[in-house]
């Protein structure tokens, strides 16, 4: 770990700026630092680098679907109390996230947060504002007393407890079920789960309401009637040629949905929820959302989707997708951010693109999109390719 000495500084006037006190920032200081192994673990992070089959097969395992149904079975009294407190969020869901994010508490990060915030504050590609504003929240629940500097310990990317919360995301929808304020750490999840369901519920989370459909699409369908991941009546999807597996269309015919195909249109087909939408609001990658809707189905008892994914497939690295992202942003496209992180913006932009070029406008960023585009813009391919 190296010190950084005009960006500690730097940091430091931000948060003083923001209301943080001279003792805390006292005891917080020599916690301003650049930690090398953040850096590594940001570029490496698998939901972003790691095509869906692939970070489905690790995150959905069976040994996590087993436990997740014992962990739902023990805690039913919570999900009981949470929803008589108006925080009905489907238990299975929360258990995933709850999987995903520390393995059921097992591993809650080995990070001190504010190191972890402070060198992405200064490093983070495209995303200095976000981590700055979660380094000032990490330093506030410092002053506030509920952490100490040394206890505030988490993910790489900040991300605390069992359910791997944002220092923001911690203040403004952590929730007690006890005296004092949020635990997110201790042995018992209840705080960190209840506050997933009030983040949830804030994000949209409608109760009773599905999350994901598998969707079977005919022949012939026109992939650019989804220009933009635009939402749909199912009744609309149908009159289109579109079926659904595992949700009554007949009975939810009035309900919106969006169509995304998350390994382009040689993969599986799924209709994205509100709920869906909920889920992103907790982790904006779309691995991270399917992750958490098919093993929530899958502890639920419901199964798998039928459609397989491709086993070869010109997935791009995150550098590379950075690079996509560059050639869009110069074409006037929005794309959300030049992050290496593919979201609605990118998948849209990537619709336009492919329109243009009278291909299958599935929305799914693939190595010949990128060969394309070096070629329009003039930049030799790599000696790999």
């Amino acid at each position: 770990m190296a010190d950084c000495t005009p960006e500690a500084e730097w940091l430091e006037q931000v948060a003083r700026q923001q209301g943080i006190g001279e003792p805390t920032l006292l005891l917080c200081r020599p916690r301003f630092r650049i930690d090398e192994k953040v850096l590594r673990r940001q570029a490496s992070q698998p939901e972003a680098i790691m095509p869906p089959s692939a970070y489905l097969e690790r995150c959905v395992s069976e040994s996590r679907i087993s436990t997740g149904r014992a962990k739902m079975a023990c805690h039913q009294s919570l999900f009981r109390r949470l929803a008589d407190a108006g925080l009905e969020v489907d238990p299975a869901i929360l258990v995933a996230i709850w999987g995903i994010e520390s393995g059921f508490g097992t591993f809650m990060g080995g990070f001190n947060a504010i190191e972890a915030l402070s060198t992405l504050s200064c490093r983070a590609l495209g995303r200095q504002r976000f981590f700055v504003d979660n380094l000032v929240a990490a330093l506030e629940i410092v002053e506030r007393g509920i952490a100490s500097a040394e206890g505030l310990l988490g993910s790489w990317a900040g991300a605390m407890g069992h359910t791997q919360f944002m220092p923001r995301s911690f203040l403004n929808y952590g929730i007690s079920l006890t005296e004092g304020p949020p635990d997110i750490w201790s042995a018992d999840p209840s705080d960190a789960i209840a506050s997933a369901a009030n983040f949830l519920v804030a994000a949209g989370w409608k109760a009773g309401e599905p999350v994901l459909s598998e969707a079977v699409l005919p022949s012939n369908f026109d992939l650019s009637v989804n220009f933009g991941n635009e939402r749909r009546r199912l009744s609309e999807w149908e009159n289109a040629g579109v079926s659904f597996l595992d949700v009554d269309a007949g009975l939810l015919a009035e309900m919106a949905s969006r169509l995304i195909l998350p390994a382009g249109a040689g993969g599986p087909a799924l209709a994205a929820f509100e709920n869906f939408d909920a889920i992103g609001n907790y982790n904006r990658s779309l691995n991270y959302q399917l992750a958490v809707a098919l093993l929530a189905r899958a502890v639920d008892g419901r199964g798998d989707i039928q459609a397989s994914w491709p086993e070869a497939h010109h997935y791009l690295s995150r550098s590379e997708t950075v690079e996509l992202q560059r050639f869009l942003h110069q074409e006037g496209h929005d794309t959300g951010g030049i992050d290496g992180l593919v979201g609605p913006a990118t998948r849209a932009a990537v619709q336009s693109v492919q329109v243009r070029e009278g291909w299958p406008a599935d929305g799914f960023p693939d190595r010949r999109l990128l060969l394309c585009l070096r070629q329009r813009h003039d930049v030799p391919s790599q000696s790999d390719e």
